[in-house]
């Protein structure tokens, strides 16, 4: 599994997850909900209580939502008026894209996250995305090495997610740093962690992250490779990002010191 600079965001229940509503749920919902709907948009007109129109509105509304995509309600909070519908429709999303190629499956991801931002905080699409990151990865190092290159995969036991067998029994080190925020930087704690793993270790490291690399951060693995130290950090998005992909493999696989 990738490493990943996780945030500290709290995660609503599992007891969210429930399934749809059945056909008689549905069947309620709309029969109430349409009513309501109609009832206070005439009260609007008819009553000094605009208040007590606008909840039979947004009432009306949720029930007419549940009718029309089967998703039951779970929780309705006065105050800060929180409305909260199950997490199944995003695991069956899930589920249908663990089988489609990455690229697909990352487009799936985004379009996801954009008509449902919530989702961005769902574990489980949290780590579906990370997964799938490492996934790209994989497909982009397959396309950035010669024929007759190895890569596999290794235990975390070791902290590195991929050896790439070289030619001539040259091996490099590869760790995967999926972050949620793109625009994140890596932590300066974390890179000190990869510079000690690429010092006590025989093979050369490569860090491949979505994530950017801070200025402290990009000083402290300068620093490293002026002390003789082999790792080099990418930062990889997409295919893009393969031309620096490709450099830094090629240079720590000459055990020279990475651009």
């Amino acid at each position: 599994m990738p490493e990943v600079n996780e945030e500290n965001i709290e995660e609503g229940p599992d007891s969210l997850d429930t399934d749809p509503l059945p056909l008689w749920g549905r069947v309620t919902a709309g029969f109430v909900g349409i009513p309501m709907v109609g009832a206070g948009s005439v009260a609007v007109f008819l009553s000094d209580n605009q208040a007590g129109s606008a909840v039979l509105i947004l009432a009306g509304v949720i029930l007419v939502f549940m009718l029309i995509s089967g998703n039951p309600l779970n929780s309705l909070g006065h105050g800060e008026t929180q409305v909260q519908f199950a997490r199944a429709r995003r695991r069956q999303v899930l589920v249908d894209a663990r089988d489609a190629p990455p690229e697909e499956a990352q487009r799936v991801v985004e379009t996801l996250t954009t008509v449902d931002p919530a989702a961005e905080r769902d574990p489980a699409v949290r780590e579906f995305s990370r997964e799938l990151y490492e996934r790209r990865v994989h497909e982009a190092m397959l396309r950035c090495v010669d024929t007759g290159v190895a890569i596999t995969q290794t235990s975390y036991d070791y902290g590195n997610d991929y050896l790439i067998h070289m030619p001539i029994d040259r091996v490099i080190a590869v760790a995967v740093l999926a972050h949620q925020r793109q625009d994140a930087a890596i932590s300066l704690t974390r890179v000190r962690e990869l510079v000690g793993r690429a010092a006590s270790s025989s093979a050369p490291l490569l860090v491949v992250s979505n994530a950017r690399l801070g200025p402290h951060g990009a000083r402290a693995a300068a620093e490293a490779r002026d002390n003789g130290v082999l790792i080099s950090v990418v930062r990889w998005r997409d295919e893009e990002d393969d031309d620096r992909l490709r450099t830094a493999i090629a240079s720590l696989a000459s055990r020279g010191s990475p651009d």
